[in-house]
């Protein structure tokens, strides 16, 4: 047993090693080029270990999230491998997912509307875009739901650091579907190649960002959730969703939690979302 552990240690001290290169400048290729061998099966738990232990040694969150989409990259191969979270309709997870297939269909239907403003920027352009951005600005209720209940209850699992470093991109999201509304929403259709500039500068990176989170949600934290939380857990979170909202879905009732054991208790000591909303789509 204490051989594992000494092996375990070693490994997780190589892989803080890697980010920390990466950290320091070094490009991805470079670090796959010299860890091939150790970057083939690494999990999503331990990547969200790995995060968490250079937060506790000092490293900033804010530091992580510039280089978070180089940390999905240089794991990527082996992330892809894993299955993706299946859990029956009613489960927090199942309704996380139902949302992210939702916003999906409207980054496309996003897409779509900018792009036949830019060609031809008319009122009717104009507001078919502005109604697909109002749209999508109904998805931080999702954002908002991991933010304000189920990052309390793994921050309670020492799950910390990637927690902030999420809630961090939110934020960015947040701030670009807003200044994407702003520009669509003048008065005067303005000039259509300055328009055109602002949208292609804006549009791509916003929805990138999106689609990104989600494989993040998918690969590294709905199976990093899923193995630290209770169905007790998981039962406070879904209780108390209603209070946020839910876009593009509502949660099912087939998912039965099994929480005989926990009694009362559980519900008393969960964190709670009234009051701790920090966003909100307006």
């Amino acid at each position: 047993m204490s051989e594992y552990i000494d092996n375990q240690a070693q490994r997780e001290d190589r892989l803080k090693s890697i980010l920390r290169q990466l950290h320091e400048g070094k490009s991805v290729d470079e670090v796959k080029a010299a860890f091939a061998d150790l970057l083939e099966d690494v999990g999503p738990d331990e990547i969200v270990r790995i995060e968490e232990a250079l937060v506790n040694e000092g490293l900033d969150p804010a530091q992580i999230q510039p280089l978070c989409d180089v940390h999905v990259a240089l794991f990527k191969t082996s992330l892809d491998k894993q299955k993706a979270p299946e859990t029956t309709p009613g489960h927090p997870i199942f309704t996380y997912r139902a949302e992210n297939f939702g916003v999906q269909r409207v980054l496309k239907d996003l897409e779509q509307a900018v792009d036949e403003h830019r060609k031809l920027p008319t009122a009717a352009t104009q507001r078919a875009a502005l109604a697909t951005v109002d749209k999508l600005m109904e998805y931080d209720r999702h954002y908002l739901r991991k933010e304000n209940l189920l990052f309390p209850f793994l921050e309670q699992t020492g799950f910390g650091g990637p927690s902030k470093v999420m809630w961090g991109v939110h934020n960015d999201i947040r701030a670009d579907w807003k200044a994407l509304r702003a520009i669509l929403d003048t008065p005067e259709l303005g000039d259509a190649a300055k328009l055109m500039v602002q949208l292609d500068e804006l549009v791509p990176p916003l929805a990138g960002a999106i689609r990104d989170m989600i494989y993040k949600e998918d690969h590294i934290l709905f199976p990093a959730a899923l193995k630290r939380l209770s169905d007790a857990d998981w039962k406070a979170i879904r209780d108390q969703g209603e209070e946020i909202g839910y876009a593009y879905a509502l949660p099912g009732r087939a998912w039965i939690p099994d929480v005989a054991a926990a009694g009362s208790e559980v519900a008393e000591d969960a964190p709670v979302a009234a009051g701790r909303v920090t966003a909100s789509t307006a």
